[in-house]
């Protein structure tokens, strides 16, 4: 059997799109390289010849999509300390620049995602920008996250360019990560919007599009506008696969779900069930001719205004349709605290053959109730974490987070993932929802750790990123949670992981031109031992799991073989064993071997020579074990 060697990159994504071409036209391939003479006499007419023709372009474009395709060298490194229930939990939280961490996420996530949801940087000259870097992006991320944040001014000349630059490899590696029914939310205001749309119908094609949705900002306009000011943003949703989409219904109301009376009306067999909604409204659409007195059963004249007259509310019908709503039985006065007030009914839709259907897909507008989700002050769920303090701006809100999650039918153990994660809402949604109707959605939040502006309200609080800040969030939302809670304590899952984004455990082999002889030694010297100073075995284990493609929340435990210590991966299909130990005595690798393991993993240094190697291998050969070297 030939022994596997790992590469220790992240997953090679053009190879994979050119093992998918292969299946599906392989005639067009020739010594393993694509023929595109071939491929255009296959495709035929479907070729666009023209050089006038419809496309979205900008400076860089091109470099873009590389970027997305160019392997990571990098690894996540454990943070144990700075996690919770790291033996239990299901939930990671991953420090790092979101390009590098969703590549090294493609082998052990990909097609696993149920739902996407981000709050990118709006693009606003305040928000933070960086430009990746080619030829190492890991040092480049490192070195700008050492330093202050740098915003995209326009006095770059390439404004949007450089935005557009950013977003389009993360969303290609992120649509890779969703499930064939995966979804993704996309938070965004007027000034990208446009753009954003655009990547998008490119991204997850237009035929994927599934809506622009308008989210209302009731509290938070942007009064500082020279023409009007904004009372909303947009949240754009794309489907990784629109036929295999399945989004949950507009649910109805307790109220509306108490109205489902058959027994109380005469118009069920010809109508149907009906639910009732009060007909008045507060609205910022207010007209005197909506408000006016409406006689109740007991005479007492009833306005919109809760029994008075009030310029804030006003009837959702005028008066010739209210007089039709009563000689048809479509009004319904229900008397509560001694006064009535007045309800419409709304009939259950039938199809053609006088069967219910679905009361109706989602709206196109998130709204909610201004004080659920506006400004910070309007955010009472971050608030309460952090007593009353003010650590972000704009924050969005666990109640619209939460109903996004909803919409998208996130349900059992489903993965919910974040990569621009900022104050971690998306978690504490997450969390929420779990305890609310008992599931046990998993999360992965993604974020850069920013450096804090020094005299900040949160920095004098002593932190130092936004990492920081989110993952003290998730850690306290968790035990409030949970403490409000008290009979789900055992089931919810309020942990979570924490790794960091760094270069991979392995030393690279210096091959800089050298005469010295004793340079070229301690160059040898410096492979054999192999590690990056300062990193642990643990460190190499999860590099390991993530390079073979396993999750990174798979339990690890250890098990002795003589004297040699072995990594165990408890995956669910396989288990997989992991040597690090220099010089492993062939007779410990014969007791592992003898082991319920599908899959061995050593490095190189547990080989003392090439005979150990090779009588190690024979061993497994024999059993019909795989070994891999990494």
């Amino acid at each position: 059997m030939k022994i596997t060697k790992m590469d220790g990159m992240s997953a090679n994504i053009t190879a994979e799109t050119l093992a998918q071409l292969r299946q599906i036209m392989p005639e067009v391939f020739t010594e393993d390289r694509v023929d595109f003479e071939k491929l255009q006499a296959v495709l035929g007419e479907h070729i666009e010849k023209s050089n006038e023709k419809y496309e979205f372009n900008w400076r860089g474009k091109f470099d873009a999509m590389r970027l997305a395709q160019l392997q990571s060298t990098g690894t996540l490194l454990p943070a144990p300390g700075e996690s919770k229930d790291w033996d239990t939990t299901e939930n990671l939280y991953i420090e790092g620049d979101n390009l590098e961490v969703l590549k090294l996420l493609q082998k052990s996530y990909k097609n696993s995602v149920k739902m996407i949801y981000i709050d990118p940087p709006y693009n606003t000259m305040s928000d933070f920008v960086y430009e990746d870097d080619f030829s190492d992006n890991i040092a480049n991320y490192k070195k700008i996250t050492g330093q202050q944040n740098k915003s995209n001014t326009e006095t770059s000349g390439r404004y949007h360019t450089n935005w557009l630059n950013m977003m389009m490899p993360r969303l290609k590696l992120a649509r890779s990560l969703l499930r064939p029914d995966g979804v993704i939310f996309m938070s965004i205001d007027d000034n990208e919007v446009t753009n954003l749309r655009k990547l998008g119908d490119e991204i997850f094609g237009e035929d994927n599009f599934v809506a622009q949705a308008i989210r209302r900002t009731i509290n938070s306009g942007k009064h500082d506008t020279k023409t009007v000011a904004a009372f909303h943003e947009y949240v754009l949703v794309y489907a990784k696969n629109i036929g295999n989409l399945a989004l949950s219904k507009k649910q109805k109301t307790d109220e509306e779900k108490d109205g489902l009376y058959k027994e109380t009306d005469s118009h069920v067999e010809e109508r149907g069930r009906f639910y009732v909604s009060q007909l008045n409204k507060s609205s910022i659409q207010y007209s005197d001719s909506l408000n006016y007195p409406i006689k109740g059963p007991d005479g007492v004249d009833i306005y919109p205004g809760e029994g008075f007259h009030d310029k804030k509310w006003c009837w959702r019908w005028g008066k010739e349709k209210l007089q039709w709503g009563l000689e048809n039985d479509y009004i319904v006065f229900k008397k509560q605290d001694g006064k009535y007030k007045v309800y419409a009914k709304s009939y259950e839709y039938r199809d053609n053959n006088g069967e219910p259907i679905e009361r109706s897909n989602p709206y196109n507008t998130l709204e909610f109730v201004a004080k659920e989700y506006g400004n910070f002050n309007a955010t009472p769920e971050l608030s309460a974490v952090f007593d009353g303090k003010k650590y972000f701006d704009f924050p969005k809100s666990v109640v619209f987070v939460k109903e996004l999650i909803k919409l998208a039918n996130v349900q059992g153990d489903d993965v919910v993932l974040d990569f621009f994660s900022g104050s971690a809402t998306t978690a504490h949604a997450v969390m929420q929802l779990n305890a609310e109707d008992g599931g046990s959605r998993r999360f992965v939040m993604v974020q850069l750790p920013e450096l804090l502006e020094e005299n900040t309200e949160a920095y004098n609080a002593g932190f130092r990123t936004i990492c920081d800040i989110g993952k003290a969030r998730i850690r306290r939302a968790g035990k409030k949670i949970k403490d409000e809670n008290p009979m789900l304590t055992a089931n919810l899952d309020v942990g979570f992981k924490v790794f960091k984004l760094d270069i991979s455990n392995l030393k690279k082999w210096n091959s800089a031109p050298t005469d010295d002889v004793d340079e070229i030694q301690q160059r040898i010297k410096d492979n054999i031992f192999y590690l990056e100073d300062g990193r642990k075995d643990m460190d190499v284990v999860y590099e390991i799991l993530l390079k073979y493609g396993l999750k990174l929340t798979t339990p690890v435990t250890t098990q002795k073989f003589g004297g040699t210590t072995v990594h165990i991966a408890n995956d669910p299909q396989y288990r997989l064993a992991i040597c690090l130990t220099p010089n492993t005595p062939l007779a410990d690798i014969e007791k592992m071997v003898d082991g319920d393991f599908g899959v061995y993993i050593f490095v190189d240094r547990c080989f003392a020579d090439a005979n150990v190697l090779i009588n190690t291998q024979e061993l497994l050969d024999k059993r019909e074990k795989k070994l891999i070297l990494f």
